[in-house]
């Protein structure tokens, strides 16, 4: 099954209160992890040490967990009854079951009653005893790396003013992967061939120190009215920068036909460490909530809804492509609300009842109040919307875009650190012209938000229209418009086959985690900061 690259390690940590006197001779707390939804099958992960003489007994062992975003992992907690002496398993006295998104997202920790079959005639779960459950990060899940690079002789011999700058980017080493992750774009140094660029931080994790995991690092010259030109490249890994600043970490610059440009280079000049960096997990814990917006692209390019090759087509007992991917992401992301609310909108068609052409309208009819509760109603929208409005072109990006934008800038000024958005755009990626969309793009990636594109297709209408496909123009890490940079990685982009749905959550969610990271370290948000209210 396709992972995500950087999944984070929890640490469970366990009380009890008010057992019952049998408790006393020994208890144990057997923890499992649900494997199969549909059949609700569980499998034990751990077992804490056993704790004699004690009705509120507290357990010193800890129980290491992965925790994964796109999963919605269900945890039972049994309660064992134990020989003191023996260690042997005498029954079970009871259990609780909790989602482990739900410990996280209320600060961390939780306490919920035991259900026991040896609980007197008539309790109450106001008087059941008390399973507290809380949440512990590695420290090393906290280390941070610092890093910074001087250039020497970056003259790219072009006729232009020399202005570099350079990316860091994580390559892949998962063979059905085929894009790198940005890490970092530096600042840009104008009127210099041998920048010293600031020193910045990057969480210790998101390097990989795997010898099968390699950093590569683009030096390009900001040109101000054409596209930037790459000056070259090298890949090294964390594992060699780690042998220290200086020559042995000197890198000659390679250009896109592999040859060295000579005395073009670039040093690390400076290698750090720094611990209690804030990460995915803490914010989490602080209260920071994530709001998915879905918006669905009813172009032309997805052809006539009333043709079965369409990718609109609305069949009685069968769901098109589109349904199939609301699906699988809805249920995915529906934890994250408590009320599992999400915003629904759609681009690209005229709409009734004027039937003017639209962008960005809102499925429910309500641009103000976009926001469905879960599944059914989303799909029950998105099947009245693709038999009402009328498809049409171009496909265009930057309206949608915008408008979670909007939310996005809104809330850094009420809440600092309290929300943090992500756009999911099904699509079939056929785009003509990215000048709009790259321009808002590059507006997004200062602000709390991501967007993810989920490209859907068929044989008749294959994504982003065939071979020439635009859309991964949006994935450039040198995206800029009029006086604006990008500013670190905002954009994903996943395409999905027929039959791979069941992958997409995976796919859709694998870079959140690490976009917010970076995010906050870039606008040096901290996880303490100020969080909506409940």
């Amino acid at each position: 099954m396709f992972t995500t690259q950087h999944d984070d390690t929890l640490l469970l940590r366990f009380s009890c209160v008010s057992l019952t006197a049998e408790c006393t001779q020994g208890v144990r707390i057997s923890v499992n992890a649900l494997v199969e939804q549909g059949y609700h099958s569980f499998i034990e992960i751990g077992q804490t040490e056993t704790v004699r003489n004690r009705i509120s007994p507290n357990f010193s062992r800890l129980i290491p967990i992965i925790f994964r975003i796109d999963l919605n992992q269900l945890l039972k907690f049994v309660i064992y009854l134990v020989d003191g002496s023996s260690e042997t398993i005498i029954g079970k006295f009871g259990e609780a079951e909790l989602p482990l998104f739900n410990i996280l997202s209320s600060n961390g920790q939780m306490s919920i009653p035991i259900l026991s079959d040896s609980l007197k005639p008539g309790w109450s779960l106001n008087s059941a005893p008390l399973l507290n459950v809380s949440i512990d990060a590695p420290e090393t899940s906290r280390n941070g790396t610092i890093l910074q690079f001087h250039g020497s002789n970056l003259n790219p011999n072009n006729g232009f003013l020399t202005a570099p700058y350079f990316t860091l980017s994580l390559l892949p080493n998962d063979e059905r992967e085929t894009k790198a992750s940005l890490l970092y774009r530096s600042e840009i140094v104008h009127n210099t061939d041998s920048p010293k660029w600031q020193e910045f931080l990057i969480p210790t994790k998101f390097l990989s120190s795997s010898s099968e995991s390699a950093l590569e690092i683009s030096c390009y010259n900001y040109n101000t009215n054409s596209e930037d030109t790459l000056t070259g490249k090298f890949t090294t890994t964390l594992f060699q920068l780690l042998r220290g600043a200086g020559s042995i970490n000197r890198y000659l610059l390679h250009c896109a036909a592999r040859k060295k440009k000579e005395e073009m280079s670039i040093e690390l000049v400076k290698i750090d460490s720094q611990s209690n960096v804030p990460s995915f997990v803490d914010f989490l814990n602080s209260g920071t909530q994530l709001h998915f917006t879905f918006a669905i692209d009813f172009t032309a390019n997805n052809g006539s809804p009333n043709d079965p090759h369409s990718l609109h087509f609305i069949h009685p007992h069968q769901s098109n492509v589109y349904m199939r991917a609301l699906h699988s992401i809805s249920l995915s992301v529906e934890k994250f609300d408590k009320l599992s609310r999400l915003s629904l909108l759609g681009f690209g068609a005229k709409t009734p009842p004027d039937f003017e052409m639209s962008q960005c309208f809102a499925l429910n009819g309500d641009l103000n109040n976009p926001y469905i509760r879960g599944f059914s109603e989303a799909v029950d929208l998105y099947k009245r919307a693709s038999m009402s409005v009328l498809q049409y072109a171009p496909t265009e990006y930057s309206n949608v875009i915008n408008y979670v934008a909007k939310h996005a800038k809104a809330s850094v000024r009420a809440f600092k650190a309290g929300f943090y958005f992500v756009l999911v755009i099904l699509t079939n990626g056929y785009i003509k012209d990215t000048r709009d969309s790259i321009d808002q793009i590059v507006k997004a990636s200062s602000l709390p938000m991501s967007i993810v594109f989920v490209c859907l297709g068929n044989q008749k209408h294959p994504i982003g229209g065939g071979s020439a496909s635009n859309i991964n123009k949006l994935l450039r890490p040198t995206l800029k418009t009029e006086n604006l940079t990008l500013q670190r990685e905002t954009v994903t982009i996943v395409e999905s086959g027929y039959g791979e749905e069941s992958e997409l959550p995976t796919k859709v969610l694998a870079n959140i985690p690490r976009q917010l990271n970076l995010w906050a370290i870039k606008e040096n948000m901290n996880p303490s900061a100020q969080v909506p209210p409940p």
